[in-house]
């Protein structure tokens, strides 16, 4: 027979070192074998009064690191999202006092004696916004102005949807190479196969001209939003200068980096020199303040924005966010309220680098990049300010040609913009237009193709079924969320309902393939505020994934709060 062993308890010395290499109770477990189970760990633990592992919110690394780049606890605390007291506290915590003994030039004020000082302001100091200090970093030499046009030479130019338009005039310069293949990157979703008629003076469609110019960075149809994938993969990073189409300004000022709008004649010559010159423009400061509540969306916000300032004239003006309302805003979220520019055609947008978009560029790993920030008492051409909490559910109304709005003596006096180029909207709370049927709705698009978003839309129509009809689309933004609907059953509740799902990346332009024809339509997406719809004889309308859900279910504009 057998005789059966005791393991011995460790000792508590030895306890603490098992758990100082291997951190948690599980692991522990299982580095002691012999059939340890954890909760004996736990027991162990507490017998012998060792707290359980718990690492600090920040290392002493990364507080060192910081301390060592800005030498200032109010800029090393706004780069963590804390406060300056608190920055403080950590550095105490970790015995770090003394002053770094080589500050940046962009912290360093150099008197000598004699030397006579410019008032103009510069790039690296000075009391700037961060998009004009991005707007002037091109300059090397310290002699950009912000009353100047600027030369800027792009860190990424980014081409998808414009990709014919952008390579035939190119082709048409007699240029057969671009500037630097290395800084462009090309989205193969919407561009495969458009010269498959031959009207492509090279004859070769995207795949094949990015092959003769050597172009790595592309993205292709199955992998959905080529911004997604650039965000995903580390190539599109704060502090970067970016050309991009109009309209898709948002996904660069969401991490942090500039993006500039342009058409295809000035990307193509951008591809052929690899600069542009480009005046600054103005910038207003827009701070949002509060909490936003559950049945609130970003896009509410952004479409509540747009209402405030549309009757400004915004075309030589960027709006740079602030505010603490950010702290609480993921990079999607961002991705609406820098969708401003393609509503009101301003120049762009911009959320400055913070601990939100450090906390997720961390998770790829820390790539190598120069977030830049506004100056502590930055000087703005105009300040805009806005409680979040007082944001309701919004719908942008685009009305058909020669449809005039209801006048109700409830409403509000819509304001228009003065700026004839910007796409004709009307912003109006949903409950206003709760009787206005809708027979087509898509969900998807930035920032409804997104998983949270969809998250959010699955749970108000999950168990029921669409209005008869409705006709309702679903579009993943990327491979990624959509992979991520299917493992969460997201898809499944969507198809369940009646609705159709379409690949990923996709946006309401698709919807002419489908054979929709004049009708009422309801979308997510703000890269379109101008409906690439050829029914022109219909409303159109932006809202939330929220509110297109419950729309519908209901076959009319419906307020989401009451689900």
């Amino acid at each position: 027979m057998t005789k059966k062993t005791t393991r011995r308890p460790p000792t508590k010395s030895e306890l603490e070192r098992l758990q100082r290499l291997y951190k948690t109770d599980e692991r522990i477990a299982e580095r002691m074998g012999g059939g340890v189970a954890p909760y004996l760990v736990a027991y162990w633990r507490r017998k012998k009064n060792i707290p359980k592992f718990s690492a600090p919110k920040f290392s002493e690394k990364e507080i060192f690191d910081l301390w060592e780049r800005f030498g200032d606890d109010y800029r090393c605390g706004a780069d963590l999202g804390i406060s300056k007291a608190a920055f403080y506290t950590w550095r105490r915590k970790y015995g770090i006092s003394q002053k770094p003994a080589f500050l940046k030039l962009e912290q360093m004020e150099l008197r000598f004696p004699g030397k006579e000082f410019e008032t103009r302001e510069t790039a690296q100091y000075g009391k700037l916004p961060a998009i004009t200090k991005l707007w002037l970093s091109s300059d090397r030499h310290g002699a950009a102005d912000r009353n100047n046009a600027v030369r800027i030479s792009p860190d990424l130019v980014v081409i998808d949807r414009s990709f014919r338009e952008v390579v035939s005039s190119f082709s048409e310069e007699d240029s057969q190479v671009v500037f630097n293949p290395s800084r462009i990157a090309l989205g193969t979703s919407f561009a495969q196969g458009d010269f498959s008629d031959g009207s492509d003076p090279s004859g070769a469609n995207a795949g094949e001209w990015a092959e003769l110019q050597r172009i790595r960075l592309r993205v292709g149809m199955a992998e959905g939003s080529v911004w997604e994938s650039l965000i995903l993969s580390g190539s599109l990073l704060p502090g970067q200068q970016v050309i991009c189409e109009r309209g898709c300004e948002r996904f660069a000022g969401a991490v942090g980096s500039l993006g500039i709008g342009m058409d295809s004649q000035k990307m193509s010559g951008i591809l052929r020199d690899g600069y542009i010159d480009i005046q600054p423009p103005s910038v207003t400061n827009v701070i949002l303040t509060g909490k936003r509540y559950t049945p609130v969306f970003a896009t509410d916000i952004a479409l509540y924005l747009a209402s405030m300032l549309s009757h400004e004239k915004l075309s030589d003006v960027a709006i740079e966010y602030s505010g603490s309302a950010f702290s609480g805003m993921s990079i999607i979220d961002r991705q609406a309220l820098c969708a401003i520019p393609a509503l009101l055609n301003c120049k762009t947008a911009l959320v400055p680098f913070d601990a939100v978009t450090r906390r997720r560029y961390a998770v790829l790993g820390d790539p190598p990049y120069h977030p830049v920030a506004p100056d502590r008492d930055a000087v703005y051409d105009s300040v805009c300010q806005l409680n979040i909490e007082q944001v309701i559910p919004m719908v942008a109304w685009k009305k058909p040609a020669g449809k005039s709005a209801k006048q109700d003596s409830n409403r509000p006096e819509l304001k228009r913009t003065s700026d004839e180029s910007c796409p004709k909207l009307e912003y109006l709370p949903v409950e206003e237009l709760t009787q206005t049927a809708a027979r087509v709705v898509f969900i998807g698009g930035s920032p409804g193709g997104h998983f949270d978003e969809l998250a959010r839309a699955a749970q108000i129509i999950r168990g029921k079924e669409i209005a008869g009809g409705v006709r309702l689309f679903v579009s993943p933004i990327s491979r990624d969320a959509y992979l991520q609907g299917l493992r969460k059953g997201l898809l499944r509740k969507f198809v369940e309902a009646g609705a159709i799902v379409l690949n990923p990346g996709l946006d309401s332009t698709i919807l002419g393939r489908f054979g929709i024809g004049p009708s009422a339509t309801v979308v997510t997406t703000t890269i379109e505020p101008d409906f690439h719809l050829n029914a022109s004889s219909a409303s159109k309308y932006i809202m939330s994934p929220g509110a297109a859900a419950a729309t519908a279910l209901r076959g009319m504009i419906t307020d989401p709060r009451g689900y």
